[in-house]
């Protein structure tokens, strides 16, 4: 017997690249990654490791590609943090090896052992990390919800977000299971001292781009 429908069964949401959107892993289970595991992927090169991805609760995320504000505030962060903290303790876009299933990459880190000792120890634990930062414009939901919390957790000491919508820093430090029990908001025209060297000082003015910046992608 055939049945007509009233109308035709809806189309799903599609991403950009043309994929349906699965419902959510409450309704959909779906297989979740460790960092050992990416890691076995990439050695068997079924897992591209120069490319934009990054484990974030046992999914593998594909990083949306930057746009010119953030590529801007990443190397200014960088530079700042480099005349600080010298270039061997600075790293940008690396992964952390936060828990199992957790690996995300800071936009620039700094970090206590000198990059030469990961070549043979590999991926840093949380416990090397003496800051984290991220430069948040489509991310900052994600970047303050997630991330925050799993840098806190991990005891990761101070974690910055630089926010460009709002032209902004934003600074958690001590960490705790539950989330980071310190944080405030750093406006445009104020100064920031890492922890880690709190006789430096850095002026948030300096790690935006300009007001008058359009920022096409």
């Amino acid at each position: 017997m055939t049945v007509s429908l009233e109308r035709p069964l809806p189309k799903p949401a599609l991403t950009k690249k043309g994929m349906a959107v699965l419902p959510d892993s409450a309704t959909m289970p779906r297989k979740l990654w460790t960092w050992d595991e990416c890691r076995q992927l990439m050695d068997l090169g079924l897992l591209e490791e120069s490319s934009r991805y990054e484990l974030l609760e046992g999914e593998i995320v594909d990083k949306m590609w930057f746009n010119e504000p953030h590529v801007y505030v990443t190397s200014r962060i960088h530079r700042a943090l480099l005349a600080i903290f010298g270039f061997d303790h600075v790293r940008v876009a690396a992964p952390v090896a936060l828990a199992p299933r957790n690996a995300p990459e800071p936009d620039v880190a700094v970090m206590t052992r000198a990059a030469e000792e990961y070549l043979y120890i590999g991926t840093p634990p949380p416990s090397d990390v003496r800051l984290a930062v991220e430069v948040a414009d489509a991310t900052l939901s994600s970047d303050r919800a997630i991330k925050g919390f799993r840098y806190s957790e991990a005891g990761i000491p101070e974690y910055w977000i630089v926010n460009i919508p709002q032209r902004q820093l934003e600074l958690f430090r001590q960490p705790a299971p539950d989330g980071y029990a310190e944080w405030q908001t750093v406006a445009e025209d104020g100064l920031v001292s890492p922890l880690a060297a709190p006789e430096a000082q850095i002026a948030v003015a300096d790690l935006l781009p300009l007001a008058s910046a359009k920022g096409a992608s």
